[in-house]
């Protein structure tokens, strides 16, 4: 009797454990996009970015600070997903959710010459390591082909706060430069 009483409270205590509402855990069924290309996230590192919900469709982007679990993420596809989302209790990254993958809607091939924006460099930090001898590289990650922006690009890291740049994709993964914004 004694072990059945303390498998109840064991079942119990886990059953609670698993669904907080508010600030903590929540999970919940969301349809989610991830965009075809990386972008710079706020902890400086490259990673896919994604809508969620009422948020698919419109110019509202959020990076994938987690990987999303059972997804492989390829750049150049479109992913249209359904997957449960988990808020993650991460001080350091408040609002922060992580995804499990449930199941894939579709995949949507993304044409070359499909213009994207990538942040190159916030207050005081860049994300483009090299120089216009060298190369440049995104987080020493992805190659920039410059293009006739190289002169431009080297003068906009050394005086712009912060930079956007617009890119095509080469056909070997680099990030081909079409235009550069200075933002506030």
């Amino acid at each position: 009797m004694k072990k059945i009483v303390f498998s109840l409270l064991i079942s119990i205590c886990f059953l609670l454990s698993c669904k907080k509402e508010g600030n903590s855990y929540s999970d919940k069924v969301e349809r989610v996009r991830v965009n075809f290309f990386l972008n710079v996230n706020p902890n400086h590192s490259l990673t896919p970015f994604f809508q969620s919900n009422h948020h698919i469709g419109t110019d509202t982007w959020e990076p994938l600070l987690f990987p999303m679990k059972r997804f492989e993420y390829k750049p150049g596809f479109i992913y249209d997903l359904l997957a449960v989302r988990r808020n993650t209790p991460m001080p350091a990254s408040p609002g922060a959710v992580a995804y499990k993958l449930i199941k894939v809607v579709s995949i949507e091939k993304v044409a070359n010459d499909v213009p994207f924006t990538v942040y190159l460099k916030g207050i005081s930090k860049s994300y483009v390591t090299g120089d216009i001898n060298k190369g440049y590289q995104l987080l020493n990650q992805i190659d920039i082909d410059c293009n006739s922006y190289c002169a431009a690009l080297e003068n906009a890291l050394k005086k712009d706060n912060n930079l956007k740049g617009t890119f095509i994709r080469n056909e070997n993964g680099s990030f081909k430069l079409v235009g550069l914004t200075p933002t506030p």
